[in-house]
């Protein structure tokens, strides 16, 4: 039994009927709060926003300014980087765990949080059309 990273956030694959959706939802939100990811498909965190943007660099010859300046814009390639990778780690979880018809469909989508909804909003009807056959 292999008890790597990897395979302690694994998720089992969801399938193309979305059988196992309600299973599939609640594991992946599990793997993902493991990870603290979570928030990027709830919607509670947002791209960096660059504290310079519109801002000249101030001449090296004021060195506070200059400095600032410089610190402002390294703390942002940080978070940045940061939200980036996230972001990445969130959707290739949920891309490598879907069919490939549904990874087609959402594959064009911009944040982990646009993938999530339309993932959401594909089983979500489904499910509730099964529970109103029942």
């Amino acid at each position: 039994m292999s008890n790597s990273k990897d395979e302690f956030f694994k998720v089992p694959k969801l399938l193309a009927d979305g059988g196992n959706w309600v299973t599939y939802r609640d594991r992946l939100r599990w793997a993902l709060t493991a990870r603290g990811l979570l928030k990027h498909i709830d919607n509670v965190t947002s791209e960096p926003v660059d504290p310079n943007t519109g801002i000249s660099t101030p001449s090296p010859l004021d060195a506070t300014a200059y400095n600032t300046h410089l610190a402002m814009d390294i703390a942002y390639e940080a978070r940045a980087q940061k939200y980036e990778m996230a972001e990445a780690t969130v959707k290739q979880s949920i891309a490598s765990s879907v069919p490939d018809s549904i990874f087609n469909q959402i594959k064009t989508k911009k944040t982990a949080k646009d993938v999530w909804d339309a993932i959401t909003e594909i089983f979500e009807s489904r499910s509730t059309m099964v529970a109103i056959d029942l």
